[in-house]
């Protein structure tokens, strides 16, 4: 299926739509979720994820970093309903390790660089509100009254 064009499918037919790693590649994304929406049956519900603070990954194109009131805005144009977005990978550590950690070449090494800032996240969010700005990606579900 072209994601940019009209989906050869019937209205009304599926009960769940998965968009995981999927938006960001899609250059009309308004196009891929009302077209979503049109297939689902009522009630049914997308379920999706996309990154955001990721390494440029062509796959054939990559062309957009959402934000969760850019994902709000969008599936709620599109019709859904219910829409929850969850940020995921949190904390500027965390970040800073998923954009380094292909530096280093042992496993064990990296393993223990990622607990330790997953361990520094928890302690920092504590005390600076902020670093829950930093996020890899959102994960969102919607639904179709």
């Amino acid at each position: 299926i072209d994601f940019d064009k009209k989906f050869p499918l019937d209205e009304n037919i599926f009960d769940f739509a998965l968009l995981f790693n999927v938006l960001e590649h899609v250059w009309d994304t308004r196009n891929l979720l009302s077209e979503s929406f049109r297939i689902l049956n009522p009630g049914g519900k997308i379920y999706g994820l996309v990154p955001f603070l990721f390494r440029y990954h062509k796959d054939p194109s990559d062309y957009w970093r959402f934000t969760d009131e850019s994902l709000k805005k969008l599936l709620h144009e599109a019709g859904y309903s219910e829409i929850e977005v969850y940020s995921h990978g949190v904390g500027c550590f965390t970040v800073s390790v998923n954009t380094f950690s292909n530096l280093f070449r042992f496993k064990i090494i990296i393993a223990f660089v990622w607990l330790v800032a997953i361990f520094l996240d928890m302690l920092l969010s504590k005390i600076w509100k902020q670093n829950k700005t930093y996020y890899l990606g959102l994960f969102f579900i919607a639904r179709k009254p």
